[in-house]
């Protein structure tokens, strides 16, 4: 599925392990065969401090999948509010939507994450 090491520490928490392959310069922007970036691996994971490492090394905060998903969208569908802070302080752009028209806000609905909802409504989307 073209999982990268960092790809692989991010997903799993392995803080150690992603410092040192930043370090050694592993590539922030490099997606696995369905497009997930090492940055959405860290924001499905659950992973707040290596989400901030990632955008810290460059990670592209509005980075699609090949289903047109962002990490915004993600943190919506996950419910995970901290990670949802984090990506609006970051620049997330709100606005953007998936190949099937889903938008972090409508996911955040669906899942009825109120907290989510209402961080996405502050921003201003609609």
């Amino acid at each position: 599925n073209g999982t990268t090491a960092l790809n692989e520490a991010a997903y799993r928490g392995a803080v150690e392990t992603v410092q040192l392959l930043l370090a050694a310069g592993a590539d922030v922007h490099l997606a696995r065969e369905d497009g997930w970036t090492p940055f959405m691996c860290a924001v499905t994971g659950d992973r707040l401090e290596i989400a901030q490492a990632l955008l810290a090394a460059g990670a592209d905060v509005n980075a699609r999948d090949k289903s047109g998903w962002t990490a915004l969208m993600r943190a919506a569908d996950y419910e995970n509010a901290g990670i949802v802070r984090l990506l609006l302080e970051a620049g997330a752009d709100v606005h953007l939507a998936s190949a099937d028209g889903e938008t972090a806000l409508s996911i955040a609905r669906a899942r009825e994450a109120e907290e989510i909802v209402a961080l996405l409504l502050a921003r201003g989307t609609q």
